[in-house]
């Protein structure tokens, strides 16, 4: 093969000989004219040699096989199904024939070429592996779910990091067809979407990420909130580790959609300080989520227990807060408010629903051993939304007393309730319900304390604010307004 790669006569001597290897290498060092020769040469060999090239003249082997197999065109179909085997050859390899990943990289690159609809990836490496209920994840389900819909003119498929190579594949949790566990290969035109805090995923494939985006594949991320930023002490050990690194490589990206415009405000502020050379260049913008529960789940029966328990909340005022159990949602501060309450004579439920979170371990001791527990106090979690529905239809006021949020779930949840609001003043929440709830400053108990004295005292008379005016919407307007955002940068 050495003869017909380097395609010049001269420069070619008997391998069996070593005079005549001797000779060869004394004239490439002794003949000027020789050795420019070589070197003119090479570089117009070089030039004949592209995986490109190798790549269309495999393709165009594919076409004529499938010609001959049909005397007719070749059908699209059959040549997705070589791409498809193809894709399928290459998992085995983990980088001991990088020449063949390479080939069947140029080859899809042909075949994109050809393709009636542009595609969009939706990277759910996490919630294939896990749905851990959390607010992140039920955005994330909604998008696999309605983004299809949303975007019709896109081809969009749920995917995943791959498990033993440098890329993404299909998603077999949530695809049913051949597809699954392939290989994709995004090209110019196509979107890679992050929905998900992939943090591990997106550090560990920071360059290939990057050389998606110089070949005009959109790199877009959905950013929840920059809590780990701008309250560290709030967040996990494990994604305090990883979130900066991320963050960092997201403002590399094209753009970012945010769940609110106080969260896009934040992202925004933060890029400027922290990138200002990509300040404008990074497109930021927002949208907000939906709200409404999966009807088959709803429409699911209680257990006896649980409708003794939506029996209680039904005696009195019911004050209910829906989210993990962490630092930032303060439920010290709403428990400690309850305690005063309940101190001095008020006669009213506090009602839990969410998972037990990190850093709490205090007040989780706390919970379970509190003397209103299963009197007034109630906690639930991992509970159905069947349950949660009817605990929502029982609560007489919201209370969310986060000191941050990107966006608050529940209180567009409580709104599509018309369920009364009592928030703490913070940016997002003026956003999202306006003049439409009642709010409350400081951070001790005493001060939600009488927060919540004066908004009893307002509703006995019918009063307080009425959430009425909230805008809810659908999670199906939800991912429409997303898509909309998206659709203005691809």
């Amino acid at each position: 093969s050495i003869p017909e790669v380097i395609g010049f006569k001269k420069a070619l001597f008997n391998p069996e000989s070593s005079e005549s290897i001797s000779d060869k290498i004394a004239e490439a060092l002794t003949d000027r004219d020789f050795y420019s020769l070589l070197k003119e040469n090479a570089l117009a060999r070089a030039k004949e040699f592209s995986w490109k090239r190798t790549a269309s003249k495999t393709w165009k082997l594919i076409n004529d096989y499938c010609l001959s197999v049909r005397k007719d065109s070749c059908s699209p179909i059959l040549k997705m199904e070589c791409i498809r085997e193809m894709s399928k050859a290459i998992q085995p390899f983990k980088g001991d024939k990088p020449f063949i990943r390479e080939l069947s990289r140029c080859i899809y690159d042909i075949y994109a070429d050809k393709k009636n609809k542009k595609s969009i990836y939706i990277d759910l490496s996490v919630l294939s592996k896990s749905d851990a209920g959390t607010g992140i994840q039920r955005v994330s389900r909604n998008i696999r779910d309605l983004l299809p819909e949303a975007a019709s003119g896109y081809d969009v498929a749920p995917v995943r990091k791959c498990r033993t190579m440098t890329g993404y594949e299909y998603s077999r949790k949530f695809l049913n067809s051949p597809r699954c566990d392939s290989v994709i290969y995004p090209q110019r035109g196509d979107v890679l979407f992050f929905p998900e805090l992939t943090m591990p995923q997106v550090i560990a494939q920071k360059n290939y990420l990057l050389q998606l985006k110089e070949r005009g594949v959109k790199l877009i991320a959905l950013i929840h909130d920059l809590m780990p930023i701008r309250h560290p002490e709030t967040c996990q050990e494990k994604i305090l580790s990883f979130f900066s690194d991320f963050i960092d490589i997201i403002a590399f990206f094209d753009g970012v959609i945010c769940n609110s415009k106080a969260t896009a405000d934040d992202f925004e502020k933060w890029l400027a300080e922290k990138f200002p050379q990509r300040h404008g260049v990074c497109f930021i913008d927002w949208f907000h989520l939906g709200s409404e529960f999966n009807p088959a789940n709803v429409s699911e029966s209680l257990s006896e227990e649980e409708e003794n328990a939506i029996c209680e909340l039904k005696k009195r005022n019911t004050f209910l807060m829906v989210s993990t159990i962490e630092p930032r949602k303060r439920y010290d501060q709403v428990l400690d408010a309850f305690d005063e309450l309940w101190n001095s004579g008020a006669d009213v439920n506090f009602v839990i629903v969410g998972r037990a979170g990190w850093r709490i371990e205090k007040l989780l001791e706390r919970l379970n051993n509190h003397p209103e527990s299963g009197i007034r106090l109630f906690w639930f979690s991992g509970i159905s939304d069947a349950f949660l529905n009817r605990i929502y239809d029982a609560a007489s006021c919201v209370i969310m007393a986060s000191v941050a949020e990107g966006f608050g779930l529940a209180v567009i949840e409580a709104a599509s309730y018309s369920k009364p609001l009592i928030l703490r003043d913070i940016p997002v929440f003026r956003e999202i319900a306006s003049e439409n709830a009642f709010y409350f400053d400081g951070m001790d108990g005493n001060a939600l304390a009488d927060c919540i004295r004066k908004w009893l005292k307002l509703y006995d008379r019918g009063e307080h604010p009425k959430s009425d005016g909230i805008k809810s919407l659908t999670w199906h307007e939800s991912i429409k307004m997303l898509f909309d955002r998206l659709k203005k940068y691809i």
